[in-house]
């Protein structure tokens, strides 16, 4: 793997992590811009670096690192929220490979993709967090589905976020293109230079050498 590939992947692992950190309070509940950033992994990196990035954000916080939003450890995965750390992996993936059939992108195909890549992330961690509720921690599974209620809430936020997103995308991916144009320039014209100073030296001790050789030869 290219050591810029594993740059790009890691950022988006490092803005998970951040993304995890930041909430921002909306009337009674409060929400993380992790689900912002698994979907702009997959459509930045495309649907399979997309994936590693929250692979290695969930292998991280496994290990024991906290970087989940309540620790980390193996033992989160009696964690009722950790079923939306899976639907990361699943719902950056899916973010790339729908991005990936589109020839061209406009606002709204970039918002559908955007909100068919959330399906997995609610979907997965909606039944995994009633799943743990019901048999770890003992709830009806009644009151297990009536916590999902602020989730509902949470997946209607990130449809709003995704809009966002869907209209600054174009031109974030313009700057990261126009960049990485630069910068293959920039490596070219270092590289001509680097052959121009090689060639000169190379003269240079090609016409040291030569008086030499006319004195061997004198000497003859």
């Amino acid at each position: 793997m290219a050591t810029r590939r594993i740059i790009r992947i890691s950022y988006f692992t490092l803005l998970t992590i951040v993304g995890g950190l930041i909430k921002i309070p909306v009337g009674t509940v409060a929400f993380t811009l992790q689900t912002l950033f698994v979907v702009l992994a997959g459509f930045v990196l495309g649907a399979r670096d997309g994936m590693f990035s929250q692979l290695a954000y969930m292998i991280i916080g496994l290990i024991g690192i906290p970087v989940f939003t309540q620790g980390g450890g193996f033992g989160y995965i009696f964690m009722p929220s950790f079923g939306y750390i899976i639907g990361f992996v699943l719902g950056a993936f899916t973010a790339g490979l729908v991005m990936s059939r589109f020839s061209t992108v406009n606002t709204f195909k970039i918002w559908f993709a955007g909100i068919i890549a959330l399906i997995p992330v609610y979907i997965v961690g909606m039944a995994y967090q009633v799943m743990i509720l019901v048999f770890v921690n003992g709830l009806s599974f009644y009151a297990a589905l009536v916590t999902l209620v602020n989730i509902l809430i949470y997946w209607a936020i990130d449809i709003v976020m995704i809009f966002i997103v869907s209209i600054i995308y174009p031109r974030l991916m313009s700057m990261m293109k126009l960049r990485a144009n630069n910068m293959s320039v920039s490596s070219d014209n270092d590289n001509h230079s680097m052959g121009d100073e090689i060639s000169a030296t190379l003269d240079g001790t090609d016409e040291k050498a030569s008086p030499r050789a006319d004195k061997t030869e004198k000497q003859k």
